[in-house]
């Protein structure tokens, strides 16, 4: 009788991809320009914003996730979900471009993006990605474009 013992994979087999060795189809960069608009709000009306003054406010933000965080354990489970290749952070000057009620809930629209497989979202600033062939900048960009996805402001 054989006993079968899940083990994860070789830790450099969920490492994120690097700029130069990516399958970004654009990265951050070539959307500087690009305007996003604010959810609409009872309460206040925002102007619209480029994702360059989200960078330049360090309102968007992404970092690589450290090996003990690549994996997370499902609520009452003994399942894990992952791996996970980037922390993506959109503080608040950024989460006013979508709506907690939308239509398309915004770890959907950046799972929707080329290039990222699995969005977990941790609360409503924070959201685990799963994206091996995307850089941190292209993983930026997918987020912006989401952002800019007016489904998730209604």
């Amino acid at each position: 009788m054989r006993f079968f013992r899940r083990t994860d994979p070789p830790a450099a087999s969920i490492l994120p991809s690097e700029r130069g060795d990516c399958a970004c189809s654009e990265h951050i960069e070539d959307l500087r320009g690009e305007v996003v608009t604010p959810a609409p709000t009872r309460q206040f009306a925002y102007a619209p914003f480029t994702v360059g003054e989200l960078l330049d406010g360090r309102e968007l933000g992404v970092r690589p996730v450290e090996a003990q965080g690549r994996w997370l354990d499902l609520h009452g489970s003994r399942e894990r979900i992952g791996p996970f290749h980037f922390t993506l952070w959109v503080s608040d000057g950024a989460t006013i471009a979508y709506a907690d009620d939308a239509t398309l809930q915004m770890d959907a629209a950046i799972r929707d993006q080329p290039g990222v497989e699995l969005v977990e979202w941790e609360d409503r600033e924070v959201f685990h990605v799963s994206a091996p062939t995307l850089c941190a900048d292209g993983v930026l960009a997918a987020a912006a474009r989401a952002l800019m996805d007016p489904r998730v402001k209604q």
